[in-house]
């Protein structure tokens, strides 16, 4: 039994392995955002600049969408999720509260910020950060936490319906990825954790869970790292599409080709490659099992890190031009950073929340 039970742990390695990945590439994506918009319109001997500019922005959008599909992978397949109470709980303690306390400190980081600009723009400069606060994106990054909490809403339901009409019925409904693969080509929305978003990137979580189950038994490296090299393909040649639409301006190029977002038709299928490839590796031993379990405080802390660290250190270096240097730079000591403080807050947060004190008040204030 012991050993049956370590080998299922074993299986899972692989997803642990995404989970650093893509915490390391939403890093390098939000360090390369300023230099791809800074970009934009400059003059043609920048050249190599703005293609590694739009090479680390690029080449890293797989990760949001792989983090929508391993949170479906593992709360669609889990049969205890259909207990609302007992899913809205756990999600709360796990998801809900850290996101209420990084939302009250970005939104007083962002009207302490905003106070710079007071004497030109007047009390108006903090009506903004109220704003994007009630819009759900107290931050840039927090976007996700809020559609997160918006399709986590509806997970004991999709649950339930794949329990009531069997798997052989519920695996069909990958076609939902379709739909909203076209909603969100030809839609937007202003509220993140609005019905419209979580329509779209549920398309995302529903698609994770056929095929985590499809290759859980079924492990073949060659396969997955030939899916892998496939969606790193599809990401380079989307990021040399735009690096030719920014250098030449060849308004020509369709639209749906040249943006950069999570349902851009080379985007979507390279992350659903990568997804499949990693769920196709067997990774033993599972040695970054105790890293990953500190991605999703990464994600909550490294905006805030990265923000500090260019608005003191970057802006001094006077480096903004060299974005195949600074990105990495940028990445590698902001995840550094945010990894030792996410650690200092499970460890404070323990201590604090011990026997479930805090939590437990939350849950009943909520009556969870």
């Amino acid at each position: 039994m012991q050993n049956k039970a370590q080998s299922r742990r074993q299986t899972e390695g692989n997803y642990n392995l995404l989970r650093v990945i893509c915490a390391v590439a939403v890093v390098v994506l939000h360090a390369s955002a300023r230099y791809v918009t800074d970009y934009e319109d400059i003059s043609t001997p920048h050249r190599g600049q703005i293609f590694a500019s739009l090479f680390y922005n690029q080449m890293t959008r797989f990760a949001v969408p792989c983090f929508f599909m391993l949170s479906g992978a593992f709360t669609i397949g889990n049969e205890k999720n259909q207990n609302y109470r007992y899913f809205y709980r756990k999600s709360f303690v796990k998801i809900g509260i850290p996101t209420i306390i990084f939302s009250l400190i970005y939104f007083l980081y962002s009207e302490v910020s905003a106070y710079r600009n007071f004497s030109k723009e007047g009390a108006s400069v903090f009506i903004r950060p109220l704003k994007e606060f009630l819009a759900g994106e107290p931050y840039y990054h927090m976007w996700y936490l809020y559609t997160l909490i918006g399709i986590y809403i509806l997970i004991p339901v999709i649950v339930k319906i794949r329990l009531d009409i069997g798997e052989e019925y519920f695996s069909k409904m990958w076609i939902y990825f379709i739909i909203s693969l076209i909603s969100g080509l030809t839609s937007s929305n202003m509220l993140n954790w609005s019905v419209s978003k979580v329509a779209l990137y549920i398309g995302y979580v529903m698609a994770g869970y056929p095929i985590r189950k499809k290759y859980k038994e079924n492990k073949n490296n060659l396969k997955g790292i030939f899916m892998i090299v496939l969606s790193i393909v599809l990401l380079l040649i989307h990021t040399y599409i735009l690096y030719i639409k920014t250098v030449s301006g060849i308004d020509e190029i369709p639209e749906i080709l040249a943006m950069g977002d999570h349902f851009n038709v080379f985007i979507a299928p390279a992350s659903l490659l990568m997804f499949a490839g990693f769920s196709c590796l067997s990774v033993k031993p599972d040695f970054l099992k105790g890293l990953s379990g500190h991605t999703f405080m990464i994600y909550l802390i490294h905006a805030g890190v990265m923000s500090v660290l260019c608005n003191t250190v970057i802006k001094t270096t006077n480096e903004i031009s060299k974005p195949i240097y600074t990105v990495p730079i940028i990445s590698v000591v902001t995840f550094a950073v945010s990894w030792v403080m996410a650690i200092i807050y499970d460890i404070l947060w323990k201590k604090l929340d011990s026997n479930g004190r805090i939590s437990d008040k939350f849950c009943k204030l909520l009556r969870l």
